[in-house]
């Protein structure tokens, strides 16, 4: 699995994950514009809104999500310390 550096456009970023089936996991909130208002399509996306403790407080905090069962794919999930919300994208 390989990250996609900074420097590139959301939309890119957006393009690439569209292309390789993948779903996004971000701290960037212009995610959710290009997904609800300006109706991109998109495999799913986890937007992390929380202050990382360090990298292992984020990897805890993805797995906590992971093993929610919270559906992924087709969702946007909003991912907090402590709660997630799951939004199901059309």
């Amino acid at each position: 699995m390989k990250a996609i550096t900074s420097g590139v456009s959301d939309e890119t970023v957006l393009a690439i994950a569209n292309q390789q089936q993948r779903v996004i996991i971000t701290f960037d909130s212009d995610f959710s514009e290009l997904v609800f208002r300006r109706k991109l399509k998109t495999e799913g996306v986890i937007l992390l809104k929380f202050t990382p403790k360090s990298s292992q407080h984020v990897a805890e905090i993805i797995l906590d999500a992971l093993r929610s069962q919270a559906k992924i794919e087709g969702h946007f999930l909003i991912v907090r310390e402590k709660k997630i919300r799951v939004l199901r994208l059309k």
